[in-house]
């Protein structure tokens, strides 16, 4: 059974631009830059930067944009439930969900074609890139489990078997160990990487129904957004509730970035963003816009945000780029 943290009347939050900033100075507030229309209505995206590319995973396909004018640079198409993705430079990989088709989906970053399709668990939604094994992790959303696959040999090397419905997870190298949100349990599962199994579960509440994760290295913290309306802040070293500001329904992601202590929440009724001046202080920040998943450019600092048609209209999906603003 899963532990409970003790519930603690602080608020707390993190995310942030790459430029580095002063203990306690507030960062200026991010404008709209750009707004690109992208072909299909599947609002639930994943975001991958490399170089000077832009992927978007999202419905059948994945969109690559140029990363300076945000300029369509070409398509990998036939992905049936494009939910997830990461990106190996080194290899000239990429990886993306396939999940109506319980596949994940290699592909060639010079030539934005299929090399291959790995058999994973039912319905795989996101994926993770293991720097401490150096394998690639789907998680099985209907199969309640986790494929670990090998990039170099593009095989799976073993499964393990969750309590739950997985919707999203993180890292922690530092203790060896990877988190996941148990989306119909409420859990946090604690997945021992080297050993390939669960050695741990902990209580969300009170958030419901997680599918964002983000991970402060530095401070310990674990950001969790849920659907009704909570950002879930936990303490991995005591595993105790450190913070539960409201934020909109619905929340499908959460993004991060230590630098300048701020988190974003992208939810389709309005982005949530909080600064963190330091364990005890939070100040609200402006509401960005609706959005269902969000990225940030490890270079710029700029946020990126994938949101449904305006209006709740028929048409296309909107790719937008937030930048900082010049104090």
């Amino acid at each position: 059974m899963p532990t409970r943290g003790y519930r603690c009347f602080v608020a707390l939050g993190v995310v942030a631009f790459a430029a580095a900033a002063l203990a306690g100075d507030k960062p200026a507030g991010l404008v709209k830059t750009a707004e690109v229309a992208l072909p299909g209505d599947e609002d639930f995206a994943g975001i991958a930067v490399n170089g000077n590319r832009i992927y978007v995973a999202h419905g059948t396909r994945i969109d690559v944009l140029d990363r300076e004018t945000r300029a369509k640079a070409g398509t990998v198409g036939n992905v049936d439930g494009a939910r997830s993705i990461v990106i190996l430079p080194a290899s000239n990989k990429g990886f993306v969900t396939a999940s109506k088709r319980s596949k994940l989906v290699a592909f060639a970053l010079d030539t934005l074609t299929t090399t291959k399709e790995i058999t994973t668990g039912e319905e795989c939604s996101a994926l993770l890139l293991v720097a401490k094994a150096n394998e690639v992790w789907t998680f099985d959303h209907a199969g309640k489990t986790v494929t670990c696959v090998d990039p170099e040999s593009m095989t799976a090397k073993t499964t393990i078997a969750l309590e739950g419905k997985p919707s999203a997870a993180v890292e922690d190298p530092g203790k060896g160990v990877v988190y996941v949100a148990l989306e119909d349990k409420g859990w946090i599962c604690v997945l021992d990487v080297a050993k390939h199994s669960v050695v741990g579960t902990h209580m969300l509440h009170p958030g419901t129904e997680p599918h964002g994760l983000a991970f402060d290295e530095t401070q310990g913290l674990l950001f969790a957004g849920c659907a009704n309306e909570k950002l879930i802040v936990l303490d991995v070293n005591s595993w105790r509730l450190v913070a539960s500001p409201e934020i909109r329904e619905d929340c499908r992601g959460v993004t991060f970035d230590a630098a300048s202590h701020v988190i974003y929440a992208p939810c389709p009724k309005g982005t949530a963003a909080f600064f963190v001046k330091d364990a005890k202080t939070l100040d609200p920040m402006p509401a960005l816009a609706e959005a269902r998943t969000s990225a940030l450019d490890p270079q710029t600092g700029d946020l990126y945000l994938v949101a449904d048609p305006k209006g709740g209209e028929k048409g296309p999906v909107r790719f937008l780029v937030f930048s900082h603003e010049k104090k």
